[in-house]
């Protein structure tokens, strides 16, 4: 089975508490899923076939290769055509206002 999800940025005045939920498998899986995407590693598509090139989370990616037996890791992939790379990365989320 594989998890599908979304991540989205939800102003918090939309969100209310709920109360107290029943521990489903859903919601175990929804909770690792969680876990493992507050280390993302930011990574681009690499010119050679396949490949990505890690442009953020040296650390993550050496504790995932040397200490752990995960075959993948949660990234979020720049898809922009820029070849400036990371320079040009760091100043377009300089730029852009993310919602708090």
């Amino acid at each position: 089975m594989r998890l599908r999800y979304t991540v989205q940025y939800i102003p918090l005045h939309r969100i209310k508490p709920g109360l107290s939920v029943q521990i489903t498998q859903r919601i175990r899986e929804l909770r690792r899923a969680a876990n493992d995407c507050m280390h993302l590693l930011i990574v681009r598509k690499s010119r050679k076939a396949g490949g990505y090139v890690l442009l953020s989370g040296n650390s993550q990616y050496e504790y995932l290769r040397k200490h752990t037996k995960k075959t993948a890791a949660p990234c979020l992939v720049d898809e922009s055509r820029t070849r400036a790379g990371i320079a040009s990365l760091v100043n377009r989320m300089r730029k852009r206002r993310m919602p708090y």
